[in-house]
């Protein structure tokens, strides 16, 4: 039987002491925030960077601000019930945690009073990491390097270590049945896919919060020559003050060197958008590419041998960039950027498609609407 891992809000993660079963081992808690960052300048141009910070989660000012490159460079362990030692609350809340997130500029550029219109988030996954330490004469010690951090007065330590619980009392991940609601079969999906596919009858299952919600999802185009299906969010978008509803209003709002008569005319704009992590300037290009060819809506699914790319992008996530794909098609940029500024998108319509691409070399293919992707970023977009 294969398990899923879901939780309530966020997963908790720790950081293993040199020395395990240290007398008076407790755990202090760390946010870690990752995601792909996009934002515009006010000369038009659209800047990207891969973030991933971390930040003290307790008023506690004798810590340190952050753990540094370590969520990077150890190994991570889920903290369970079994786990030992004492968790420190967090002191600040995960709504004033994403407020003050949205709020470092200094994230966004070395200036820190750069000037921008707005910023999109990518793949945003926050979660908890417990850094672990001990107390010896009023001395707070690092328990990974076995080194003093600072000289801490009694009653200060004191209220930290009051605030310590044991792991059995934190929230607990969820252990989800990777079994097809539908026929009771065994579900299809790599470690990190969001999207589960059954192949007893071919539907495909996301895994949320609250367990596995069915989704619907299809493949488009001929895939007997293929290699490899890529998932892609269809996403029809309602929008006020500008034509969203269809392909030749987005043309002519873009500015776009194009032509379109005829039943073209009419017919309904979607983003299409990657269903998976890509480097943000690679993520950036496919999309602007799927957008500029508007391929036709896929058929269902049936019983495929090809491997199904897994799904690492939440839609919710995905939509976030449709003004970033907007601003990048139109020109002037600056000129949009300034009547987007009161413009408020929302997703009408989501499914999930599937694109059969072939492998060629270092390449992943798809002849017809002639979009290559290099493998290897596919590979590293996993460990974004």
């Amino acid at each position: 039987l294969k398990l899923a891992l879901a939780c309530k809000d966020y997963f908790r993660y720790f950081l293993a002491p040199r020395i395990p079963d240290l007398p008076g081992l407790f755990y202090v808690p760390y946010w870690r925030h990752r995601g792909i960052l996009y934002f515009f300048e006010s000369d038009g141009r659209i800047r990207h960077r891969v973030i991933d910070s971390n930040s003290r989660a307790t008023a506690a000012a004798f810590l340190p601000r952050s753990l540094g490159v370590r969520p990077q460079a150890l190994k991570l362990q889920f903290v369970t019930p079994s786990t030992i030692g004492r968790f420190c609350k967090p002191n600040f809340r995960l709504d004033q945690v994403e407020a003050h997130i949205s709020n470092r500029y200094d994230l966004i550029s070395n200036s820190p009073s750069a000037d921008f219109f707005h910023a999109a988030v990518l793949g945003e996954t926050l979660s908890l990491i417990y850094s672990p330490v001990t107390v010896q004469d009023n001395v707070l010690y690092d328990a990974i390097l076995d080194r003093p951090v600072a000289k801490v007065p009694e009653a200060a330590i004191r209220r930290l270590e009051n605030s310590a619980q044991p792991s059995d009392s934190l929230e607990r991940m969820r252990f989800v049945a990777a079994l097809c609601p539908q026929c009771g079969w065994d579900l299809q999906g790599d470690k990190d896919s969001l999207v589960l596919f059954c192949s007893n009858c071919d539907l495909c299952w996301a895994l949320g919060n609250e367990g596995l919600t069915r989704l619907a999802a299809s493949i488009s185009g001929e895939a007997k020559d293929a290699d490899l299906l890529l998932p892609f969010w269809r996403i029809l978008v309602g929008a006020e003050g500008i034509d969203l509803d269809t392909y030749a209003g987005f043309v002519q709002l873009a500015n776009l060197p194009r032509i379109v008569a005829g039943p073209a005319a009419h017919r309904r704009l979607y983003f299409w958008i990657p269903a998976f992590k890509l480097n943000p300037r690679l993520f950036l290009r496919l999309a602007r590419l799927m957008m500029l060819a508007q391929p036709e809506e896929g058929s269902a699914i049936k019983r495929s041998k090809l491997p199904f790319y897994p799904v690492t992008l939440p839609v919710k996530e995905a939509a976030a960039a449709i003004r970033v794909i907007i601003a990048d098609l139109c020109v002037p940029k600056r000129q949009i950027l300034v009547r987007f500024a009161g413009v408020k998108t929302k997703s009408v319509e989501e499914s999930l498609t599937y694109f059969p691409f072939t492998v060629r070399g270092s390449e992943v293919i798809h002849d017809e609407m002639q979009i290559s992707l290099n493998r290897n970023a596919l590979e590293l977009g996993r460990l974004i």
